[in-house]
């Protein structure tokens, strides 16, 4: 097993795994993806969940097709030199967020199960300047404390526990878009 570079209570963060070569592709590979302004978190309106707290882009890759091999091959090397675990993969997309764009509080769980989020930041170039910071706080308000800041690199790998409240922020510049890989997993 591979030591995470940085360690919280639920979180693990591990950096420089992914080759140069294949985040420059996959993040290229992504500006033709078909991106919809749908990625809803929070929602829970009746009766269709169209409402929520806030909207950014998203792209689901598993839906109602077989997942890319290279993504595929991404997660098998998470879980096998990783996370050591056997799952169920429920979802997998992509977040995508231009400046202003900034995710509310939220949680990812859905189902009852033990379920973990598995993010892997896309974008093959980004400046710290930039933002996008990923951040887990302490209740599903987004008033509430933050409490780890996890900073935008590219290539980083963070595993959670789905049931964090976190939030990503957008770039503080425009002309940027960051770019998430979310894997929804639930342990079997």
């Amino acid at each position: 097993m591979i030591k995470p570079s940085l360690s919280f209570p639920g979180i693990s963060v591990w950096d420089n795994l992914i080759d140069d070569d294949f985040l420059l592709r996959k993040d290229r590979e992504s500006n033709f993806y078909s991106w919809q302004l749908t990625n809803i978190a929070n929602n829970n309106s009746f009766p269709n969940s169209q409402k929520g707290s806030h909207l950014i882009w998203g792209s689901i890759l598993n839906k109602g097709k077989d997942l890319e091999k290279d993504y595929k091959d991404l997660l098998q090397f998470c879980v096998n030199k990783l996370i050591k675990k056997n799952f169920k993969v429920t979802e997998v997309s992509m977040n995508g967020q231009s400046y202003g764009q900034d995710g509310t509080c939220h949680t990812d769980v859905y189902g009852g199960g033990e379920e973990k989020s598995l993010m892997i930041f896309l974008n093959n170039r980004w400046q710290k300047e930039w933002g996008g910071e990923f951040q887990i706080l302490e209740n599903k308000s987004n008033d509430s404390k933050v409490l780890y800041n996890i900073e935008f690199v590219p290539g980083r790998i963070v595993y959670f526990d789905a049931s964090l409240p976190h939030r990503g922020l957008a770039p503080k510049v425009t002309n940027v878009f960051r770019k998430s890989l979310i894997y929804r997993l639930e342990v079997v």
